[in-house]
């Protein structure tokens, strides 16, 4: 179960000698994200001024820390898991061996004690995929860290913004430092053996089991809260909490008529879940665009497209009150769920690309289900990207994800818990399934020129746009980001 869990916006700057002004620079970074959690106060040290305050033993964690790999978490207790307070301090990891001990989803920040010497203290870290999103920026020698962009557009003019590396912690001694490769993450720990099919299919379902149990809120009187598509990920997750004996609501938008809608019905009538539908047209996508790229801090087309729906199921999971989500988030990447891969099964070019796709996730799918649901105050949870489903799913062979069909061995895992015409569907894109994603790209042609399109296309020394989709989003988002500034953060996804 969960042993120490924080929604906070992190805002704070580290330096040598702080400006007088510091603290007043920390608290407009931090009301610029109010969205994402807020405790009152700050917690300022000679060298280091942070938003929010917190107590104990003073850690700042944005996520979940679930214990370690291999044993409970030395120093949490379930009684620590509550917004903004640490746990007895020989429990807060501060160093490369502390946090391969940890396992969670978090960027942290332990800015130390009171006196001259803090800074040797100052502690910024941040999981090994990078699933909690951290960013930092530098002027001179004071560094900002944020938990988004704008906050640290907000804080001083020109600042350079970069993603906090996945798998680091910083110091003002040693700067960044990694303390996890992600593309040998799990290879020290230990999961069920790989055997035969129906076998291994049995240990991938209870290892999600597990997964969906270790991340559960305790399930309040509202029950559990996924974001139903109806394709196989978010179905297998709302199967998993049923079968936990959870109460369980769904979740699901599209445009009327639309593929995913129809499938999520018919997951949720056989799940017997509280099920709920929000259907939507092209004048509320036009409507809400801005909004979608100001929360998401991107302009990469099929990023957009996809978190248009998620935006609007996150909101309509808010507005019946819920608290958190469960998502399916990460299930492509680890059992090859797109058809580009195909060709790839059976040589090495397999693992490499499923390697590419986890360690830069962080700036692209992982970011849009941070986004969205942050932006309506949820929190949200991931079980695919539990440690030890990963470190299983890696030691797969080919033919177990892309057998017959994509995700075999997944499917396998779930048949006779789910309609078998869900089970065994062929993926669709969430903007694909959701029915926005036609629209989108027929409003873009007819907005915009070719003449228009190759002399806007080149947006930044070796960044171009892909498509007239892909300007009409970046035209929204330069109104609010200047991409000379942002350019490092801006992901993009693999066209097949």
């Amino acid at each position: 179960m969960l042993k120490l869990r924080s929604r906070c916006a992190i805002a704070g700057m580290v330096g040598k000698s702080l400006p007088h002004s510091a603290a007043e620079t920390v608290a407009r970074m931090a009301d610029s994200i109010r969205h994402r959690g807020a405790l009152p106060g700050q917690l300022v040290r000679h060298t280091a001024v942070f938003a929010p305050t917190s107590t104990g033993a003073g850690l700042l964690l944005d996520g979940a820390i679930y214990g370690t790999i291999c044993s409970p978490a030395r120093g949490l207790t379930p009684d620590a898991a509550c917004a903004g307070t640490g746990a007895e301090e020989s429990g807060i990891p501060k160093n490369a061996d502390d946090l391969k001990k940890l396992e969670g989803i978090y960027a942290l920040v332990y800015p130390g004690g009171d006196g001259e010497r803090d800074g040797a203290r100052l502690f910024v870290a941040r999981d090994p995929f990078g699933l909690r999103p951290l960013y930092y920026a530098r002027q001179g020698d004071t560094y900002y860290f944020a938990s988004e962009v704008k906050a640290l557009l907000g804080a001083e003019a020109g600042l350079h913004v970069k993603p906090f590396p996945p798998g680091h912690f910083f110091t003002l001694e040693d700067g960044f430092v990694l303390f996890c490769d992600p593309d040998t993450f799990g290879r020290g720990i230990p999961t069920p053996p790989v055997a035969g099919p129906e076998e291994t299919a049995r240990s991938l379902r209870e290892l999600l089991m597990k997964a969906v149990q270790k991340r559960l809120p305790g399930a309040g009187a509202g029950g559990v809260a996924v974001l139903l598509s109806g394709g196989l990920d978010s179905s297998v997750v709302a199967a998993a909490c049923v079968h936990l004996g959870l109460s369980v609501r769904t979740f699901s938008v599209g445009t009327r008529g639309s593929q995913d809608l129809l499938n999520a019905r018919r997951v949720a009538e056989h799940l017997r879940t509280e099920h709920h539908e929000y259907v939507y047209d092209l004048d509320e996508m036009i409507a809400i665009l801005p909004r979608v790229i100001y929360a998401l801090e991107s302009f990469d087309a099929p990023l957009v497209r996809s978190a248009i729906a998620n935006y609007l199921a996150c909101r309509e999971a808010a507005r019946h009150g819920a608290q958190e989500t469960l998502c399916g988030e990460g299930s492509d990447e680890l059992f090859a769920g797109y058809d580009y891969l195909r060709p790839m099964s059976g040589s090495s070019a397999l693992a490499k690309e499923l390697e590419r796709l986890l360690r830069e996730g962080h700036t692209t799918g992982f970011q849009r289900v941070d986004r969205m649901n942050m932006t309506h105050s949820l929190d949200y949870h991931l079980p695919f990207m539990d440690f030890t489903l990963i470190a299983f799913a890696r030691r797969l062979p080919d033919d177990y994800k892309i057998g017959p069909q994509e995700k075999w061995i997944l499917r396998k895992a779930f048949e006779g818990m789910l309609p078998e015409e869900v089970v065994w569907r062929k993926k669709a894109k969430f903007s694909h399934g959701a029915g926005s994603a036609e629209m989108l790209h027929e409003l873009a042609d007819a907005e915009i020129t070719d003449d228009e399109f190759a002399a806007e296309r080149e947006i930044a020394p070796g960044h171009a746009l892909i498509s007239k989709e892909e300007l009409y989003y970046y035209r929204i988002f330069r109104r609010f980001f200047p991409i000379e500034q942002v350019v490092e953060t801006v992901g993009r996804t693999r066209q097949p």
